[in-house]
């Protein structure tokens, strides 16, 4: 995302468990997308800027920045990606026969989640909610981002949930395919029974 200044920020949060005394260094990463960089094709230096902050357990404040310049890049053509979801079918039960939701007074079908990512970075997600298909018309069609050539295309299918999200399926589309071709996808894996989707990207 973009701030104010129009540079790039991420902001990652970091839990108890990340931040646990040890006597070797630990490492975040963050994968930031060619794509996401408003940069044209070609050679660029850019500089990065950290900035850390938190309490510890009794209260007290940190805070500390690092920062980095002249980081050289080669930033890959950008591309459009162009995805169309008709629908993605989920098997009545979990891999270990189990129910996906338990109800009382409605049905025990999953809320259905679909994540679209480019490396970790999310670019379309939405559910639905107590149905074994994923169907959301005109909101899964022309789902339209930019990907950098020879970028991933992650498809994540969950069933949504409160606290923990059960697993469905995990889709990677290659983008070495032929450009400006309409690509059909319909194998089902994992937990998924039937699907129907096309992508392009140009």
């Amino acid at each position: 995302m973009e701030n104010s200044q129009n540079e790039l920020e991420y902001t990652i949060t970091l839990s108890g468990t990340d931040l646990q005394a040890t006597k070797v260094n630990k490492k975040t990463n963050q994968f930031i997308p060619y794509a996401a960089l408003q940069l044209p094709e070609g050679v660029h230096a850019i500089k990065v800027q950290t900035s850390l902050s938190g309490k510890d357990v009794l209260g007290n404040e940190y805070h500390q920045n690092f920062e980095k310049n002249s980081i050289t890049i080669t930033k890959p053509a950008t591309q459009l990606f162009t995805m169309n979801i008709d629908h993605i079918e989920v098997k009545p039960f979990t891999s270990n026969g189990q129910a996906w939701d338990y109800a009382f007074f409605k049905t025990d079908a999953p809320d259905v989640g679909v994540n679209i990512m480019v490396g970790n970075t999310t670019v379309y997600k939405k559910n639905v909610n107590d149905s074994y298909m994923f169907a959301a018309g005109p909101d899964s069609r022309n789902i339209v981002f930019t990907i950098s050539k020879n970028d991933k295309v992650v498809v994540k299918i969950q069933d949504i949930d409160v606290l923990f999200h059960d697993f469905v399926a995990k889709w990677v589309f290659s983008t070495n395919k032929m450009p400006g071709v309409t690509y059909t996808y319909k194998k089902p894996t994992g937990n998924v029974k039937s699907c129907l989707l096309t992508f392009r990207y140009e």
